[in-house]
Protein backbone atom coordinates (compact mmCIF):
# COMPACT_ATOMS: atom_id res chain seq x y z
CA UNK A 1 0.00 0.00 0.00
CA UNK A 2 1.42 3.39 -1.05
CA UNK A 3 1.51 5.79 1.89
CA UNK A 4 1.73 9.59 1.75
CA UNK A 5 3.94 11.36 4.26
CA UNK A 6 2.35 13.73 6.77
CA UNK A 7 2.84 17.40 5.89
CA UNK A 8 2.57 20.57 7.91
CA UNK A 9 2.03 24.18 6.99
CA UNK A 10 3.82 25.89 5.24
CA UNK A 11 5.21 22.92 3.30
CA UNK A 12 4.00 22.60 -0.28
CA UNK A 13 2.79 19.08 0.50
CA UNK A 14 0.28 20.54 3.00
CA UNK A 15 -1.67 21.90 0.01
CA UNK A 16 -1.42 18.86 -2.25
CA UNK A 17 -4.26 16.38 -2.85
CA UNK A 18 -4.22 13.51 -0.38
CA UNK A 19 -5.65 10.03 0.01
CA UNK A 20 -7.50 8.53 -2.91
CA UNK A 21 -7.14 11.61 -5.10
CA UNK A 22 -3.35 11.47 -4.84
CA UNK A 23 -3.38 7.73 -5.66
CA UNK A 24 -5.34 8.38 -8.85
CA UNK A 25 -2.94 11.15 -9.81
CA UNK A 26 -0.04 8.75 -9.39
CA UNK A 27 -1.88 6.23 -11.55
CA UNK A 28 -2.44 8.83 -14.26
CA UNK A 29 0.91 10.61 -14.23
CA UNK A 30 3.74 8.94 -12.33
CA UNK A 31 6.46 8.00 -14.88
CA UNK A 32 7.15 4.75 -12.99
CA UNK A 33 4.48 2.52 -14.54
CA UNK A 34 4.78 -0.17 -11.89
CA UNK A 35 4.29 2.44 -9.17
CA UNK A 36 1.37 3.94 -11.09
CA UNK A 37 -0.37 0.57 -11.48
CA UNK A 38 0.12 -0.14 -7.78
CA UNK A 39 -1.46 3.22 -6.97
CA UNK A 40 -4.53 2.29 -9.03
CA UNK A 41 -4.78 -1.10 -7.33
CA UNK A 42 -4.47 0.56 -3.92
CA UNK A 43 -7.31 2.93 -4.83
CA UNK A 44 -9.53 0.08 -6.04
CA UNK A 45 -8.80 -1.90 -2.86
CA UNK A 46 -9.84 0.99 -0.64
CA UNK A 47 -12.76 2.45 -2.64
CA UNK A 48 -15.93 1.36 -4.39
CA UNK A 49 -16.33 2.53 -7.98
CA UNK A 50 -20.01 3.16 -7.24
CA UNK A 51 -18.96 5.91 -4.83
CA UNK A 52 -16.64 7.65 -7.30
CA UNK A 53 -17.72 11.13 -8.38
CA UNK A 54 -17.19 13.04 -11.59
CA UNK A 55 -13.70 14.39 -10.62
CA UNK A 56 -12.54 10.80 -10.13
CA UNK A 57 -14.20 9.76 -13.38
CA UNK A 58 -12.14 12.37 -15.22
CA UNK A 59 -8.95 10.84 -13.83
CA UNK A 60 -10.15 7.32 -14.67
CA UNK A 61 -10.42 8.44 -18.31
CA UNK A 62 -6.74 9.41 -18.31
CA UNK A 63 -5.72 6.23 -16.47
CA UNK A 64 -7.67 3.92 -18.76
CA UNK A 65 -6.24 5.65 -21.83
CA UNK A 66 -2.72 5.35 -20.41
CA UNK A 67 -2.78 1.63 -19.65
CA UNK A 68 -5.41 0.36 -22.09
CA UNK A 69 -5.89 -3.39 -22.28
CA UNK A 70 -3.02 -4.04 -19.89
CA UNK A 71 -5.58 -3.45 -17.14
CA UNK A 72 -7.85 -6.30 -18.26
CA UNK A 73 -6.60 -8.45 -15.42
CA UNK A 74 -8.42 -6.19 -12.97
CA UNK A 75 -11.94 -7.19 -11.98
CA UNK A 76 -12.95 -3.54 -12.40
CA UNK A 77 -11.56 -3.28 -15.95
CA UNK A 78 -14.91 -3.70 -17.76
CA UNK A 79 -16.45 -0.98 -15.61
CA UNK A 80 -13.50 1.36 -16.16
CA UNK A 81 -13.88 0.88 -19.91
CA UNK A 82 -17.61 1.42 -19.54
CA UNK A 83 -17.08 4.68 -17.71
CA UNK A 84 -14.64 5.84 -20.36
CA UNK A 85 -17.08 5.04 -23.16
CA UNK A 86 -19.97 6.66 -21.29
CA UNK A 87 -18.11 9.93 -20.79
CA UNK A 88 -16.70 9.85 -24.31
CA UNK A 89 -20.25 9.44 -25.67
CA UNK A 90 -21.55 12.27 -23.52
CA UNK A 91 -18.63 14.45 -24.60
CA UNK A 92 -19.42 13.74 -28.26
CA UNK A 93 -23.08 14.60 -27.71
CA UNK A 94 -22.01 17.88 -26.12
CA UNK A 95 -19.68 18.59 -29.03
CA UNK A 96 -22.51 17.96 -31.51
CA UNK A 97 -24.70 20.49 -29.66
CA UNK A 98 -21.93 23.05 -29.18
CA UNK A 99 -20.43 23.03 -32.68
CA UNK A 100 -23.24 24.78 -34.64
CA UNK A 101 -23.14 28.03 -32.60
CA UNK A 102 -19.32 27.87 -32.56
CA UNK A 103 -19.29 27.61 -36.35
CA UNK A 104 -21.79 30.46 -36.57
CA UNK A 105 -19.53 32.69 -34.45
CA UNK A 106 -16.55 31.92 -36.68
CA UNK A 107 -18.62 32.50 -39.83
CA UNK A 108 -19.67 35.87 -38.43
CA UNK A 109 -16.01 36.88 -38.16
CA UNK A 110 -15.69 36.60 -34.37
CA UNK A 111 -12.28 35.74 -32.93
CA UNK A 112 -12.97 32.66 -30.83
CA UNK A 113 -10.22 31.48 -28.47
CA UNK A 114 -10.71 28.03 -26.89
CA UNK A 115 -9.79 27.43 -23.26
CA UNK A 116 -9.13 24.46 -20.97
CA UNK A 117 -10.16 21.01 -22.28
CA UNK A 118 -11.29 22.29 -25.67
CA UNK A 119 -7.87 23.87 -26.24
CA UNK A 120 -6.18 20.59 -25.32
CA UNK A 121 -8.26 18.68 -27.87
CA UNK A 122 -7.60 21.35 -30.52
CA UNK A 123 -3.86 20.85 -29.95
CA UNK A 124 -4.11 17.05 -30.04
CA UNK A 125 -7.40 15.43 -31.16
CA UNK A 126 -6.18 12.04 -29.92
CA UNK A 127 -6.80 13.32 -26.37
CA UNK A 128 -10.58 12.98 -26.81
CA UNK A 129 -10.80 9.76 -24.80
CA UNK A 130 -8.49 10.82 -21.99
CA UNK A 131 -9.91 14.34 -21.55
CA UNK A 132 -13.56 14.38 -20.47
CA UNK A 133 -15.13 17.75 -21.28
CA UNK A 134 -18.87 18.33 -21.38
CA UNK A 135 -18.70 22.10 -21.77
CA UNK A 136 -16.96 24.41 -24.23
CA UNK A 137 -14.98 27.32 -22.77
CA UNK A 138 -14.41 30.34 -25.02
CA UNK A 139 -12.88 33.77 -24.56
CA UNK A 140 -13.52 36.56 -27.06
CA UNK A 141 -12.62 40.25 -27.45
CA UNK A 142 -15.11 42.67 -25.88
CA UNK A 143 -17.18 43.46 -28.96
CA UNK A 144 -17.15 39.83 -30.12
CA UNK A 145 -18.15 38.65 -26.64
CA UNK A 146 -21.32 40.75 -26.66
CA UNK A 147 -22.18 39.65 -30.19
CA UNK A 148 -21.63 36.00 -29.23
CA UNK A 149 -24.11 36.37 -26.35
CA UNK A 150 -26.69 37.84 -28.72
CA UNK A 151 -26.12 34.97 -31.17
CA UNK A 152 -26.61 32.32 -28.48
CA UNK A 153 -29.77 33.98 -27.16
CA UNK A 154 -31.21 34.20 -30.66
CA UNK A 155 -30.66 30.44 -31.04
CA UNK A 156 -32.59 29.65 -27.86
CA UNK A 157 -29.66 29.13 -25.50
CA UNK A 158 -30.39 30.03 -21.86
CA UNK A 159 -28.18 31.67 -19.26
CA UNK A 160 -27.73 29.33 -16.29
CA UNK A 161 -28.25 32.28 -13.96
CA UNK A 162 -31.90 32.28 -14.95
CA UNK A 163 -31.83 35.86 -16.21
CA UNK A 164 -33.97 36.81 -19.18
CA UNK A 165 -32.53 37.57 -22.60
CA UNK A 166 -33.69 41.19 -22.28
CA UNK A 167 -32.08 41.52 -18.83
CA UNK A 168 -28.78 39.98 -19.91
CA UNK A 169 -28.51 42.23 -22.98
CA UNK A 170 -29.37 45.28 -20.89
CA UNK A 171 -26.47 44.56 -18.50
CA UNK A 172 -24.04 42.81 -20.83
CA UNK A 173 -21.30 45.45 -20.57
CA UNK A 174 -20.78 44.45 -16.92
CA UNK A 175 -20.74 40.71 -17.58
CA UNK A 176 -17.34 38.99 -17.29
CA UNK A 177 -18.55 35.51 -18.20
CA UNK A 178 -21.75 33.53 -18.67
CA UNK A 179 -22.58 29.86 -18.88
CA UNK A 180 -25.26 28.92 -21.43
CA UNK A 181 -27.22 25.69 -21.81
CA UNK A 182 -29.23 24.31 -24.71
CA UNK A 183 -31.13 21.05 -24.78
CA UNK A 184 -29.75 18.19 -22.74
CA UNK A 185 -26.08 18.43 -23.71
CA UNK A 186 -25.41 21.95 -25.02
CA UNK A 187 -23.06 23.75 -22.62
CA UNK A 188 -20.97 26.80 -23.56
CA UNK A 189 -19.02 29.07 -21.18
CA UNK A 190 -18.46 32.48 -22.77
CA UNK A 191 -15.72 34.64 -21.25
CA UNK A 192 -14.87 38.29 -21.74
CA UNK A 193 -11.88 37.65 -19.48
CA UNK A 194 -10.28 34.23 -19.16
CA UNK A 195 -9.45 34.60 -15.45
CA UNK A 196 -11.32 35.48 -12.30
CA UNK A 197 -11.27 39.24 -11.57
CA UNK A 198 -8.68 38.79 -8.81
CA UNK A 199 -6.22 37.46 -11.39
CA UNK A 200 -7.15 39.70 -14.29
CA UNK A 201 -4.57 41.93 -15.96
CA UNK A 202 -5.45 44.35 -18.76
CA UNK A 203 -2.05 43.80 -20.37
CA UNK A 204 -2.10 40.01 -20.19
CA UNK A 205 -5.82 39.73 -20.99
CA UNK A 206 -5.21 41.61 -24.24
CA UNK A 207 -2.06 39.58 -24.99
CA UNK A 208 -3.89 36.29 -24.44
CA UNK A 209 -6.34 37.10 -27.26
CA UNK A 210 -3.94 38.99 -29.53
CA UNK A 211 -1.22 36.31 -29.38
CA UNK A 212 -3.57 33.34 -29.65
CA UNK A 213 -2.47 30.74 -32.18
CA UNK A 214 -4.64 29.31 -35.02
CA UNK A 215 -5.97 25.81 -34.44
CA UNK A 216 -8.80 23.54 -35.55
CA UNK A 217 -11.52 22.12 -33.31
CA UNK A 218 -13.53 19.34 -34.99
CA UNK A 219 -13.07 21.07 -38.33
CA UNK A 220 -13.86 24.59 -37.09
CA UNK A 221 -11.01 27.15 -37.41
CA UNK A 222 -10.41 28.69 -33.99
CA UNK A 223 -7.58 30.01 -31.82
CA UNK A 224 -5.88 28.75 -28.66
CA UNK A 225 -3.75 30.61 -26.09
CA UNK A 226 -0.01 30.15 -25.95
CA UNK A 227 1.21 27.09 -24.07
CA UNK A 228 2.56 29.36 -21.30
CA UNK A 229 -0.86 30.97 -20.86
CA UNK A 230 -2.58 27.59 -20.88
CA UNK A 231 -0.29 26.29 -18.12
CA UNK A 232 -0.83 29.33 -15.90
CA UNK A 233 -4.57 29.14 -16.55
CA UNK A 234 -4.74 25.45 -15.64
CA UNK A 235 -2.89 26.05 -12.37
CA UNK A 236 -4.83 29.24 -11.65
CA UNK A 237 -8.19 27.54 -12.13
CA UNK A 238 -7.60 24.01 -10.94
CA UNK A 239 -5.20 24.28 -8.04
CA UNK A 240 -7.67 25.31 -5.34
CA UNK A 241 -9.69 23.57 -2.63
CA UNK A 242 -7.80 20.29 -2.63
CA UNK A 243 -7.43 20.25 -6.42
CA UNK A 244 -10.86 18.64 -6.72
CA UNK A 245 -10.72 18.88 -10.50
CA UNK A 246 -7.29 17.32 -10.65
CA UNK A 247 -7.40 16.52 -14.35
CA UNK A 248 -5.88 19.99 -14.80
CA UNK A 249 -2.65 18.31 -13.71
CA UNK A 250 -3.03 15.84 -16.56
CA UNK A 251 -3.44 18.81 -18.91
CA UNK A 252 -0.26 20.46 -17.62
CA UNK A 253 1.73 17.23 -17.74
CA UNK A 254 0.70 16.76 -21.37
CA UNK A 255 1.73 20.29 -22.29
CA UNK A 256 5.11 19.96 -20.58
CA UNK A 257 5.76 16.67 -22.36
CA UNK A 258 4.70 17.65 -25.88
CA UNK A 259 5.22 21.42 -26.25
CA UNK A 260 8.14 23.80 -25.85
CA UNK A 261 7.67 26.12 -22.88
CA UNK A 262 9.26 29.56 -22.58
CA UNK A 263 9.71 29.73 -18.82
CA UNK A 264 10.59 33.44 -18.89
CA UNK A 265 7.27 34.16 -20.54
CA UNK A 266 5.41 31.81 -18.23
CA UNK A 267 6.87 33.52 -15.18
CA UNK A 268 5.96 36.96 -16.56
CA UNK A 269 2.36 35.86 -17.08
CA UNK A 270 2.11 34.28 -13.63
CA UNK A 271 3.62 37.35 -11.98
CA UNK A 272 1.39 39.74 -13.90
CA UNK A 273 -1.67 37.75 -12.85
CA UNK A 274 -0.58 37.34 -9.22
CA UNK A 275 -0.46 33.56 -9.64
CA UNK A 276 3.22 32.81 -8.96
CA UNK A 277 2.23 31.01 -5.75
CA UNK A 278 -0.35 28.86 -7.55
CA UNK A 279 2.19 27.86 -10.20
CA UNK A 280 4.76 27.08 -7.50
CA UNK A 281 2.31 24.73 -5.77
CA UNK A 282 1.46 23.03 -9.06
CA UNK A 283 5.08 22.57 -10.09
CA UNK A 284 6.03 21.26 -6.66
CA UNK A 285 3.22 18.71 -6.83
CA UNK A 286 4.18 17.55 -10.32
CA UNK A 287 7.89 17.31 -9.55
CA UNK A 288 8.13 16.40 -5.87
CA UNK A 289 5.04 14.21 -5.46
CA UNK A 290 4.43 12.78 -8.93
CA UNK A 291 8.09 12.67 -10.04
CA UNK A 292 7.59 14.34 -13.41
CA UNK A 293 10.83 15.61 -14.98
CA UNK A 294 10.77 19.41 -14.80
CA UNK A 295 13.89 21.47 -15.32
CA UNK A 296 15.69 22.64 -12.19
CA UNK A 297 15.81 26.19 -13.53
CA UNK A 298 12.01 26.27 -13.90
CA UNK A 299 11.47 24.96 -10.37
CA UNK A 300 14.01 27.39 -8.88
CA UNK A 301 12.44 30.34 -10.66
CA UNK A 302 9.12 29.70 -8.85
CA UNK A 303 10.64 28.48 -5.59
CA UNK A 304 9.14 25.03 -6.26
CA UNK A 305 12.46 23.25 -5.73
CA UNK A 306 12.17 23.66 -1.96
CA UNK A 307 9.96 21.67 0.42
CA UNK A 308 8.44 24.83 1.94
CA UNK A 309 6.54 27.62 0.25
CA UNK A 310 7.94 31.13 0.31
CA UNK A 311 6.18 34.00 2.06
CA UNK A 312 4.42 35.27 -1.08
CA UNK A 313 2.97 31.82 -1.80
CA UNK A 314 1.37 31.37 1.64
CA UNK A 315 -2.07 32.80 0.72
CA UNK A 316 -2.25 30.46 -2.29
CA UNK A 317 -1.23 27.59 -0.03
CA UNK A 318 -4.29 28.22 2.14
CA UNK A 319 -6.57 28.46 -0.90
CA UNK A 320 -5.18 25.22 -2.36
CA UNK A 321 -5.82 23.15 0.76
CA UNK A 322 -8.90 20.88 0.73
CA UNK A 323 -11.49 22.77 2.79
CA UNK A 324 -12.83 19.50 4.21
CA UNK A 325 -9.52 18.92 5.98
CA UNK A 326 -9.05 22.45 7.37
CA UNK A 327 -9.37 23.42 11.02
CA UNK A 328 -11.75 26.20 12.03
CA UNK A 329 -8.94 28.83 12.31
CA UNK A 330 -7.66 27.77 8.89
CA UNK A 331 -11.16 28.08 7.43
CA UNK A 332 -11.47 31.57 8.90
CA UNK A 333 -8.10 32.54 7.43
CA UNK A 334 -9.21 31.23 4.06
CA UNK A 335 -12.34 33.41 4.24
CA UNK A 336 -10.21 36.48 4.97
CA UNK A 337 -7.95 35.75 1.98
CA UNK A 338 -10.93 35.18 -0.32
CA UNK A 339 -12.52 38.41 0.91
CA UNK A 340 -9.34 40.37 0.19
CA UNK A 341 -9.23 38.97 -3.34
CA UNK A 342 -12.85 39.93 -3.99
CA UNK A 343 -12.06 43.56 -3.21
CA UNK A 344 -10.59 43.65 -6.71
CA UNK A 345 -14.02 43.02 -8.19
CA UNK A 346 -15.34 45.88 -10.27
CA UNK A 347 -18.85 47.26 -9.83
CA UNK A 348 -21.67 47.44 -12.31
CA UNK A 349 -21.29 49.72 -15.31
CA UNK A 350 -23.87 52.30 -14.30
CA UNK A 351 -23.39 54.38 -17.43
CA UNK A 352 -24.79 51.76 -19.79
CA UNK A 353 -26.46 49.03 -17.76
CA UNK A 354 -30.02 49.16 -16.52
CA UNK A 355 -30.32 49.63 -12.79
CA UNK A 356 -30.92 47.04 -10.11
CA UNK A 357 -32.78 47.35 -6.82
CA UNK A 358 -32.28 44.97 -3.90
CA UNK A 359 -34.89 44.61 -1.17
CA UNK A 360 -35.94 42.15 1.56
CA UNK A 361 -39.30 40.41 1.74
CA UNK A 362 -41.57 41.14 4.69
CA UNK A 363 -44.22 39.06 6.43
CA UNK A 364 -47.80 39.65 5.30
CA UNK A 365 -50.79 39.10 7.59
CA UNK A 366 -53.74 39.46 5.27
CA UNK A 367 -54.30 37.03 2.39
CA UNK A 368 -53.99 38.58 -1.04
CA UNK A 369 -57.01 38.88 -3.29
CA UNK A 370 -56.55 37.81 -6.86
CA UNK A 371 -54.68 35.29 -8.99
CA UNK A 372 -50.99 34.53 -8.63
CA UNK A 373 -49.11 35.53 -11.79
CA UNK A 374 -45.61 35.28 -13.20
CA UNK A 375 -46.13 38.29 -15.51
CA UNK A 376 -48.24 41.40 -14.96
CA UNK A 377 -48.86 44.30 -17.36
CA UNK A 378 -48.90 47.59 -15.48
CA UNK A 379 -51.62 50.11 -16.28
CA UNK A 380 -50.27 53.66 -16.62
CA UNK A 381 -52.11 56.46 -14.78
CA UNK A 382 -51.94 58.75 -17.81
CA UNK A 383 -51.27 58.57 -21.53
CA UNK A 384 -47.87 57.00 -22.34
CA UNK A 385 -45.11 59.44 -23.23
CA UNK A 386 -41.33 59.70 -22.99
CA UNK A 387 -39.77 60.78 -19.73
CA UNK A 388 -39.13 59.54 -16.19
CA UNK A 389 -41.92 57.52 -14.65
CA UNK A 390 -42.33 56.24 -11.09
CA UNK A 391 -43.33 52.62 -10.63
CA UNK A 392 -44.56 51.66 -7.18
CA UNK A 393 -45.38 48.01 -6.60
CA UNK A 394 -46.57 45.85 -3.74
CA UNK A 395 -46.62 42.14 -4.53
CA UNK A 396 -47.82 39.28 -2.33
CA UNK A 397 -46.01 35.93 -2.47
CA UNK A 398 -46.55 32.45 -1.04
CA UNK A 399 -43.05 31.41 -0.03
CA UNK A 400 -41.70 27.91 0.70
CA UNK A 401 -39.84 27.21 3.98
CA UNK A 402 -36.37 28.16 2.77
CA UNK A 403 -34.16 31.16 2.15
CA UNK A 404 -33.88 32.19 -1.47
CA UNK A 405 -33.71 35.02 -3.99
CA UNK A 406 -36.68 36.33 -5.94
CA UNK A 407 -35.82 37.85 -9.31
CA UNK A 408 -38.11 40.34 -11.06
CA UNK A 409 -37.60 42.15 -14.36
CA UNK A 410 -39.31 45.40 -15.28
CA UNK A 411 -39.60 45.20 -19.06
CA UNK A 412 -40.92 47.09 -22.04
CA UNK A 413 -41.93 44.99 -25.08
CA UNK A 414 -38.41 45.23 -26.47
CA UNK A 415 -35.97 45.93 -23.64
CA UNK A 416 -35.28 45.61 -19.95
CA UNK A 417 -35.82 48.76 -17.89
CA UNK A 418 -34.91 47.68 -14.36
CA UNK A 419 -34.21 44.58 -12.27
CA UNK A 420 -35.44 43.91 -8.75
CA UNK A 421 -33.90 41.27 -6.51
CA UNK A 422 -35.74 40.41 -3.31
CA UNK A 423 -34.02 38.37 -0.59
CA UNK A 424 -36.28 36.07 1.38
CA UNK A 425 -34.42 35.42 4.64
CA UNK A 426 -37.00 33.48 6.66
CA UNK A 427 -37.01 29.69 6.65
CA UNK A 428 -40.71 29.24 7.32
CA UNK A 429 -43.46 28.94 4.76
CA UNK A 430 -46.15 31.56 4.49
CA UNK A 431 -47.35 34.76 2.91
CA UNK A 432 -44.79 37.47 2.29
CA UNK A 433 -44.79 40.80 0.53
CA UNK A 434 -42.29 42.82 -1.46
CA UNK A 435 -42.55 46.57 -1.91
CA UNK A 436 -40.42 48.72 -4.18
CA UNK A 437 -40.45 52.10 -5.88
CA UNK A 438 -38.23 52.63 -8.92
CA UNK A 439 -37.67 55.40 -11.46
CA UNK A 440 -37.87 54.38 -15.12
CA UNK A 441 -36.47 56.42 -18.01
CA UNK A 442 -38.68 55.45 -20.92
CA UNK A 443 -39.65 56.35 -24.46
CA UNK A 444 -43.15 56.30 -25.89
CA UNK A 445 -42.34 52.91 -27.46
CA UNK A 446 -41.61 51.33 -24.06
CA UNK A 447 -45.27 50.89 -23.19
CA UNK A 448 -46.87 48.69 -22.04
CA UNK A 449 -44.53 47.98 -19.11
CA UNK A 450 -44.56 44.60 -17.39
CA UNK A 451 -43.35 43.06 -14.13
CA UNK A 452 -41.99 39.57 -14.88
CA UNK A 453 -40.90 36.88 -12.43
CA UNK A 454 -37.75 34.92 -13.32
CA UNK A 455 -36.13 31.75 -12.02
CA UNK A 456 -33.05 32.50 -9.95
CA UNK A 457 -31.18 29.72 -11.74
CA UNK A 458 -31.65 27.75 -14.94
CA UNK A 459 -33.12 24.35 -14.07
CA UNK A 460 -32.21 21.70 -16.63
CA UNK A 461 -34.62 19.15 -15.15
CA UNK A 462 -37.49 21.60 -14.62
CA UNK A 463 -39.93 20.62 -11.89
CA UNK A 464 -38.05 17.33 -11.42
CA UNK A 465 -34.96 19.19 -10.21
CA UNK A 466 -34.17 18.63 -6.50
CA UNK A 467 -33.63 22.41 -6.21
CA UNK A 468 -36.85 23.37 -7.96
CA UNK A 469 -38.39 25.10 -4.91
CA UNK A 470 -35.21 27.11 -4.34
CA UNK A 471 -34.74 28.39 -7.88
CA UNK A 472 -38.11 28.32 -9.68
CA UNK A 473 -39.81 31.56 -10.65
CA UNK A 474 -42.07 32.79 -7.83
CA UNK A 475 -45.65 33.67 -8.71
CA UNK A 476 -46.96 36.92 -7.22
CA UNK A 477 -50.28 38.62 -6.64
CA UNK A 478 -50.26 42.37 -7.41
CA UNK A 479 -51.93 44.04 -4.42
CA UNK A 480 -51.06 47.64 -5.36
CA UNK A 481 -49.20 48.74 -8.49
CA UNK A 482 -49.09 52.27 -9.88
CA UNK A 483 -47.18 53.81 -12.79
CA UNK A 484 -47.21 57.59 -13.17
CA UNK A 485 -45.04 60.36 -14.63
CA UNK A 486 -42.63 61.78 -12.12
CA UNK A 487 -43.88 64.98 -10.56
CA UNK A 488 -42.91 68.02 -12.54
CA UNK A 489 -42.62 66.10 -15.83
CA UNK A 490 -44.31 68.04 -18.61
Amino acid sequence: MIQAQAAHFPSFAWAWPTGGRLLLLHAALNPDEAFARQALQDWLSAHDLDDARFPEHRLFAAITTRFGRSLDGLAEYPRLIGLQRLHWTQSRLAVAENLPPLQAMVDAGLKVVLLKGAARIAVDPTEQKSRTAFDLDLVLPDADFEQAITMLLSRGWKSTRGESALGLIARVSSVRARNFKHGRFGDIDLHRRAYQPAYASAQHDAALVNDAQPATYYGVPVFIPSVEERIVMAMGHGGFDGHHHSDWLVDVAGMLASETVDWDRLYAIARGRRLVGAVAIGLSLLSQALNLPISRDALTRFGADRPRAGLRALPMLVLARDTQTMTKPQTMLRSVIEGALKIRLTGRNKASDTRQTRIITRSARDPAQGAALTSYVVTADTAPRAGTWTLHAELALDMPPLRRRIELDINSPGRNLHHVQALHLRKRAGRSVVRFTVQLDVTADDFPISIVSLPSKFLEDGAQSPNYAKYKMVAFTPTRVTLAPRKGMS
